[in-house]
């Protein structure tokens, strides 16, 4: 999918932050709404168009995923992934400190 493509289907508006998007496409990135570590394709429906600050601040690897991208992934059938593990994670372990449930751990908990 082109930045073109995006531009006209969000009518020019970055979905982060609502605000008009440059027409020459300077300081754009395409994001995955879905992020790929959480299992989002690379298809046309789990893609926008953001501004790059808006892109750089989602944190690609989002601990926590929006409405709108549980709403898609239950529409497509994307079972979502743990979010991957922080730097360092297993040190910690090895070393007792207290693991850290991921937040999909503790939402399939707080489910039950």
């Amino acid at each position: 999918m082109s930045q073109r493509t995006l531009y006209k289907a969000q009518d020019g508006m970055c979905p982060w932050c609502s605000l008009p998007l440059p027409a020459d496409f300077t300081g754009t990135e395409i994001d995955h709404i879905i992020p790929r570590c959480r299992g989002g394709p690379h298809e046309s429906w789990n893609m926008q168009l953001l501004h790059r600050d808006c892109n750089r601040g989602t944190g690609g690897k989002r601990r926590v995923l929006t409405d709108e991208a549980r709403a898609l992934a239950d529409k497509h059938g994307v079972i979502l992934r743990d979010p991957p593990r922080p730097v360092g994670w297993t040190r910690a372990m090895r070393r007792g400190e207290p693991y850290i449930r991921s937040t999909l751990e503790q939402e399939r908990t707080e489910e039950k």
